[in-house]
C-alpha cells in the first residue's frame, strides 16, 4: 500500500446507459467504428505481459493474476464512427476512458445506490387543554445549508402567537382545536405554499384519525389538502421525501400512527369541533436557482420551541419528536454539480462559471432528472524520479441508472416498515434504464461477473482494497 498524499485525485466520471452486456473482443476494428456502443461499458486489458492481449476486453474468466492492469471504457454517440469525434473534446469524444488501474494499486471500491432525501421537522403531541386568558406561543427555527449562506451566524426564526381567549365565556367547544389550528394557520402564513416565502409548512393532525387524509395511505403523487383560507383550499402533492419524512415521524413517535390523519385546517371554524390534537411542521426543499446553482443541498429542517401557555410550569408539556432533514444521494443534479466542480475542470479550464465570456468545459453525459447507482474506484499511480517515489491519486466513477423498484409501493405505512427493519426507506434497484423501475438483466450481471470479480480478485491476491457502502450493484 502506497503512503497517503495530500494531492487531490484526478477524477473521471462515465455513464453506463441502456441495459447492455459488457463489450467483448478488441476495442478497435478495421473500420472507423469501435467495438463499444454508446453507453456500453467495457473492461480493457492493459497488462503488457498478461494472458489477455493488450487492448482486448476481459471476460469473467480473467482474474487479477492473469490481467494485472485494466482500463474502463464507455462508448459515446461517436463510437460508431470515430471520424465524427470532436478533437477539441467540446462534443463527443470517440470513447471515454479511465486511467490504468493496477491490481496492486487500488485503495477502495465504493458502491452506492441512489436514495431519496427527507424533509426535516417534528410532530408535537400530548397538548394540555388550553387555559382561559393565556397566550400560546411557538418559535420555529429553520435550518439549512442555504439558510447559512443567507443568514450567516444568525437564526431564521418564525414567531407565532395565539392571542389569549376566554374560552369559558365564549363557550368554545374545543379550546385545544382552536389553539392548534391557529398555530398551524400562523405558521402557514409564512409558507411559500400559501402566501409567504419561507421553506416551511404546518399540518393539523388528528391522532386517532377519521378526519382528513389518512397518513399511512399517502404515497408519492397523493394530493393532501391541509389549509383553507377565505374559501381557498391549499394542498401539497406528496413526493418521496415527504412520504419518507412522515414515515420517519411515524416510526419514531410513540403516538403518531398510520391511522392518524392530516386535517384540512380552517381557522374560521377553529374550536367548533375537536378535529386537531397534534401538529406536524416540516421544512420544505429550497428551489434551485434558474441559471447557475452549485449548492448541492436543498432540504430544510424545522425546529420548535414552545412558549406562553405551552410552557406553563403547572401544565404537561407537549411531546416533540423531531427529525433532521436528509439530502438525497446520487441524483443527477448533485452528480452534475460534482462533475462540474472537479471532473470537467480537467478538460479545458479550471473555471466552472463564465466571467465575461463563455468557455468550453467538456461534454457531460449526466441526466439531471435521473438517479444513479455509483461504482467508484480510488486508485493511484507512482513515479520514481531519481530517489523519490511520487504518488498520484486517481478516481473513476461509473454511473448506472437507478430507479425505485417497481414492485415496491412507497406508502407511508410501507416505508415505515422498511425504516423499522433498518432498510433503505424506499427500495431502489440498478435498473434497465427504461424508467419503469425494472431491475437490470444484463449490465449488472456482466459488471458483477467481470469488473467486480476482477476487483475481488485484486483484493484477494494483492490486498489493500476496502469496500464501502453497498456490497453489490
Amino acid at each position: 500500500m502506497s503512503k497517503r498524499t495530500n494531492k487531490l485525485s484526478i477524477p473521471v466520471i462515465m455513464n453506463v446507459t441502456g441495459d447492455q452486456t459488457l463489450a467483448t473482443g478488441t476495442l478497435t476494428t478495421a473500420t472507423s467504428a469501435l467495438n463499444v456502443a454508446n453507453g456500453q461499458l467495457g473492461v480493457l486489458s492493459w497488462d503488457y505481459s498478461g494472458t489477455k492481449p493488450l487492448g482486448t476486453f476481459i471476460a469473467s474468466t480473467d482474474d487479477a493474476t492473469e490481467v494485472r492492469a485494466i482500463k474502463l471504457i464507455t462508448g459515446t454517440p461517436a463510437s460508431a464512427n470515430t471520424q465524427l469525434a470532436d478533437v477539441w473534446e467540446v462534443g463527443d469524444k470517440g470513447y471515454l476512458e479511465s486511467g490504468v488501474i493496477r491490481a496492486d494499486k487500488i485503495r477502495s471500491v465504493a458502491i452506492r445506490k441512489a436514495r431519496y432525501g427527507r424533509y426535516g421537522g417534528f410532530v408535537a403531541t400530548g397538548f394540555d387543554v388550553p387555559s382561559d386568558d393565556v397566550e400560546y406561543k411557538a418559535y420555529i427555527r429553520l435550518l439549512s445549508v442555504r439558510n447559512d449562506r443567507t443568514f450567516g451566524a444568525n437564526d431564521d426564526v418564525l414567531s407565532v402567537v395565539v392571542p389569549a381567549q376566554d374560552f369559558t365565556t365564549l363557550g368554545t367547544v374545543a379550546p385545544k382545536d382552536y389553539v392548534l389550528k391557529n398555530v398551524v394557520t400562523e405558521i402557514n402564513s409564512y409558507s411559500k405554499l400559501i402566501r409567504g416565502s419561507r421553506e416551511v409548512v404546518a399540518f393539523g393532525v388528528k391522532i386517532a384519525g377519521g378526519t382528513g387524509t389518512t397518513i399511512g395511505t399517502i404515497a408519492p403523487g397523493t394530493s393532501v389538502p391541509f389549509q383553507t383560507i377565505n374559501g381557498t383550499t391549499y394542498s401539497i402533492t406528496a413526493d418521496e421525501a415527504f412520504v419518507t419524512a412522515l414515515a420517519k415521524l411515524n416510526a419514531d413517535s410513540a403516538t403518531l400512527t398510520g391511522t392518524s390523519s392530516i386535517v384540512n385546517v380552517n381557522s374560521a371554524t377553529a374550536g367548533t369541533v375537536a378535529d386537531v390534537d397534534a401538529i406536524i411542521v416540516l421544512g420544505l426543499p429550497a428551489k434551485r436557482a434558474a441559471y447557475y446553482d452549485n449548492i448541492e443541498q436543498t432540504q430544510t429542517s424545522a425546529e420548535v420551541s414552545f412558549g406562553g401557555g405551552f410552557a406553563d410550569v403547572d401544565s404537561p408539556k407537549p411531546t416533540v419528536t423531531k427529525m433532521w432533514a436528509e439530502e438525497s444521494i446520487n441524483t443527477g443534479v448533485k452528480l452534475r454539480i460534482q462533475s462540474r466542480d472537479r471532473y470537467l475542470l480537467t478538460v479545458h479550464t479550471k473555471q466552472n462559471h463564465p466571467h465575461g465570456e463563455w468557455f468550453a468545459e467538456g461534454k457531460d453525459y449526466i441526466n439531471e432528472s435521473k438517479l444513479y447507482t455509483t461504482l467508484s474506484i480510488d486508485y493511484y499511480d507512482t513515479e520514481n524520479p531519481l530517489t523519490t517515489e511520487v504518488t498520484s491519486p486517481k478516481n473513476v466513477t461509473l454511473l448506472f441508472p437507478c430507479e425505485k423498484l417497481s414492485t415496491f409501493t412507497p406508502t407511508v405505512n410501507n416505508v415505515t416498515t422498511e425504516i423499522a427493519a433498518g432498510n433503505a426507506p424506499i427500495t431502489m434497484t440498478t435498473s434497465n434504464d427504461a424508467g419503469t423501475g425494472t431491475a437490470s438483466a444484463n449490465t449488472v450481471t456482466d459488471a458483477t461477473n467481470i469488473l467486480v470479480a476482477w476487483l475481488n480478485s485484486a483484493k484477494t491476491n494483492y490486498g489493500g482494497v476496502d469496500y464501502i457502502a453497498d456490497t453489490s450493484l
